[in-house]
Protein backbone atom coordinates (compact mmCIF):
# COMPACT_ATOMS: atom_id res chain seq x y z
CA UNK A 1 0.00 0.00 0.00
CA UNK A 2 1.43 3.38 -1.01
CA UNK A 3 0.05 6.77 -0.01
CA UNK A 4 1.28 9.45 -2.43
CA UNK A 5 2.96 12.57 -1.15
CA UNK A 6 1.08 15.80 -1.93
CA UNK A 7 2.33 17.81 -4.91
CA UNK A 8 5.30 20.07 -4.22
CA UNK A 9 7.25 17.74 -1.94
CA UNK A 10 10.40 15.78 -2.79
CA UNK A 11 9.53 12.22 -1.80
CA UNK A 12 7.19 10.30 -4.11
CA UNK A 13 5.32 8.65 -1.24
CA UNK A 14 4.14 9.90 2.14
CA UNK A 15 3.75 6.38 3.50
CA UNK A 16 4.38 2.85 2.31
CA UNK A 17 3.10 -0.32 3.96
CA UNK A 18 5.23 -3.28 2.96
CA UNK A 19 3.30 -6.10 4.58
CA UNK A 20 0.02 -6.61 6.40
CA UNK A 21 -1.68 -9.68 7.82
CA UNK A 22 -5.14 -9.98 9.35
CA UNK A 23 -6.83 -12.99 10.90
CA UNK A 24 -10.59 -12.92 11.47
CA UNK A 25 -12.76 -15.20 13.57
CA UNK A 26 -15.22 -16.36 10.91
CA UNK A 27 -17.91 -17.19 13.44
CA UNK A 28 -18.04 -13.57 14.59
CA UNK A 29 -18.68 -12.10 11.12
CA UNK A 30 -22.44 -12.50 11.41
CA UNK A 31 -22.67 -10.88 14.84
CA UNK A 32 -22.57 -7.24 15.89
CA UNK A 33 -18.98 -7.53 17.15
CA UNK A 34 -16.27 -8.98 14.93
CA UNK A 35 -13.34 -10.63 16.70
CA UNK A 36 -9.97 -10.14 15.03
CA UNK A 37 -7.39 -12.44 16.65
CA UNK A 38 -4.40 -10.79 14.93
CA UNK A 39 -3.37 -7.74 12.90
CA UNK A 40 0.30 -7.47 11.96
CA UNK A 41 1.70 -4.58 9.94
CA UNK A 42 5.36 -4.27 9.01
CA UNK A 43 7.90 -2.65 6.69
CA UNK A 44 6.36 0.81 7.02
CA UNK A 45 8.14 3.87 5.68
CA UNK A 46 6.89 7.39 6.42
CA UNK A 47 8.30 10.56 4.86
CA UNK A 48 7.65 13.75 6.82
CA UNK A 49 8.60 16.95 5.02
CA UNK A 50 8.38 20.59 5.96
CA UNK A 51 9.50 23.41 3.68
CA UNK A 52 9.10 26.79 5.36
CA UNK A 53 5.61 26.81 6.86
CA UNK A 54 4.26 24.09 4.51
CA UNK A 55 4.37 20.41 5.40
CA UNK A 56 3.15 17.28 3.69
CA UNK A 57 0.89 16.28 6.58
CA UNK A 58 -1.64 19.13 6.44
CA UNK A 59 -2.95 18.31 2.93
CA UNK A 60 -3.30 14.63 3.85
CA UNK A 61 -5.15 15.47 7.08
CA UNK A 62 -7.40 17.91 5.22
CA UNK A 63 -8.24 15.30 2.59
CA UNK A 64 -8.98 12.63 5.20
CA UNK A 65 -11.15 14.98 7.27
CA UNK A 66 -12.97 16.07 4.11
CA UNK A 67 -13.68 12.47 3.10
CA UNK A 68 -14.86 11.67 6.61
CA UNK A 69 -17.15 14.69 6.89
CA UNK A 70 -18.66 14.06 3.43
CA UNK A 71 -19.36 10.40 4.15
CA UNK A 72 -23.02 9.75 3.53
CA UNK A 73 -23.87 13.34 2.55
CA UNK A 74 -24.23 12.68 -1.18
CA UNK A 75 -26.76 9.91 -0.60
CA UNK A 76 -28.28 9.61 2.86
CA UNK A 77 -27.79 6.21 4.44
CA UNK A 78 -30.91 4.16 5.05
CA UNK A 79 -32.18 4.11 8.62
CA UNK A 80 -30.51 0.93 9.83
CA UNK A 81 -28.60 -0.05 12.91
CA UNK A 82 -25.08 1.26 13.36
CA UNK A 83 -22.07 -0.51 11.84
CA UNK A 84 -20.12 -3.39 13.28
CA UNK A 85 -17.87 -3.17 16.30
CA UNK A 86 -14.48 -4.85 16.52
CA UNK A 87 -12.22 -6.43 19.09
CA UNK A 88 -8.59 -6.86 18.07
CA UNK A 89 -6.97 -9.40 20.35
CA UNK A 90 -3.39 -8.78 19.16
CA UNK A 91 -2.05 -5.87 17.10
CA UNK A 92 1.61 -5.55 16.15
CA UNK A 93 3.50 -2.93 14.22
CA UNK A 94 7.15 -3.45 13.42
CA UNK A 95 9.94 -2.25 11.17
CA UNK A 96 8.66 1.33 11.07
CA UNK A 97 11.01 4.01 9.79
CA UNK A 98 10.21 7.71 9.74
CA UNK A 99 12.32 9.99 7.55
CA UNK A 100 11.80 13.60 8.62
CA UNK A 101 13.13 16.60 6.74
CA UNK A 102 12.78 20.27 7.69
CA UNK A 103 13.90 22.96 5.23
CA UNK A 104 13.58 26.34 6.91
CA UNK A 105 15.33 29.49 5.67
CA UNK A 106 17.71 27.43 3.56
CA UNK A 107 18.84 25.20 6.41
CA UNK A 108 17.90 21.55 6.05
CA UNK A 109 17.58 19.29 9.06
CA UNK A 110 17.08 15.56 8.42
CA UNK A 111 16.69 12.58 10.69
CA UNK A 112 15.68 8.95 10.38
CA UNK A 113 13.74 7.36 13.25
CA UNK A 114 13.39 3.62 13.65
CA UNK A 115 10.52 2.85 15.97
CA UNK A 116 10.60 -0.15 18.29
CA UNK A 117 8.04 -2.90 17.83
CA UNK A 118 4.60 -1.89 19.06
CA UNK A 119 2.30 -4.56 20.48
CA UNK A 120 -1.23 -3.89 21.68
CA UNK A 121 -3.59 -6.46 23.15
CA UNK A 122 -7.35 -6.70 23.52
CA UNK A 123 -8.23 -3.45 21.74
CA UNK A 124 -11.93 -2.84 22.28
CA UNK A 125 -12.37 -5.87 24.54
CA UNK A 126 -13.15 -3.83 27.64
CA UNK A 127 -15.91 -2.01 25.73
CA UNK A 128 -17.12 -5.30 24.16
CA UNK A 129 -16.24 -3.92 20.75
CA UNK A 130 -15.50 -0.52 19.24
CA UNK A 131 -16.16 1.01 15.83
CA UNK A 132 -13.16 0.78 13.50
CA UNK A 133 -12.62 4.57 13.67
CA UNK A 134 -12.10 4.40 17.44
CA UNK A 135 -9.76 1.42 17.14
CA UNK A 136 -7.68 3.31 14.58
CA UNK A 137 -7.51 6.29 16.94
CA UNK A 138 -6.19 4.05 19.72
CA UNK A 139 -3.53 2.60 17.40
CA UNK A 140 -2.49 6.04 16.11
CA UNK A 141 -2.20 7.33 19.68
CA UNK A 142 0.06 4.40 20.58
CA UNK A 143 2.23 5.02 17.51
CA UNK A 144 2.51 8.74 18.27
CA UNK A 145 3.47 8.01 21.86
CA UNK A 146 6.26 5.65 20.77
CA UNK A 147 7.42 8.08 18.06
CA UNK A 148 7.59 10.97 20.51
CA UNK A 149 9.58 8.88 23.00
CA UNK A 150 11.93 7.85 20.17
CA UNK A 151 12.42 11.38 18.88
CA UNK A 152 15.07 12.52 21.36
CA UNK A 153 17.60 13.16 18.58
CA UNK A 154 15.25 15.41 16.60
CA UNK A 155 15.72 19.12 16.31
CA UNK A 156 13.01 21.03 18.22
CA UNK A 157 11.31 21.99 14.94
CA UNK A 158 11.16 18.38 13.72
CA UNK A 159 9.96 17.16 17.10
CA UNK A 160 7.21 19.79 16.97
CA UNK A 161 6.25 18.64 13.47
CA UNK A 162 6.02 15.04 14.66
CA UNK A 163 4.19 15.78 17.91
CA UNK A 164 2.00 18.67 16.83
CA UNK A 165 1.08 17.99 13.25
CA UNK A 166 0.67 14.23 13.56
CA UNK A 167 -1.27 14.78 16.77
CA UNK A 168 -4.11 15.94 14.51
CA UNK A 169 -4.54 12.35 13.42
CA UNK A 170 -6.06 11.49 16.79
CA UNK A 171 -9.35 13.20 15.86
CA UNK A 172 -9.78 11.76 12.39
CA UNK A 173 -12.80 9.58 11.75
CA UNK A 174 -12.06 7.07 9.03
CA UNK A 175 -14.04 6.43 5.90
CA UNK A 176 -14.14 2.66 6.44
Amino acid sequence: LNVANPAGFKAQTFMRLGQGEVAVSLGSLLGDTITVPRVSLSHIRINLEQVGKKNNIDPILARTKNLSSNKGKASPAPATKEGKNFVIEYFSLEDVQVDASLDFLGQVSKVNLVLPKIELRNLGAEEQGLPISELIQKVVQAILSVAQKSSGQLSPALAKLLAGELGGLENIKTCL
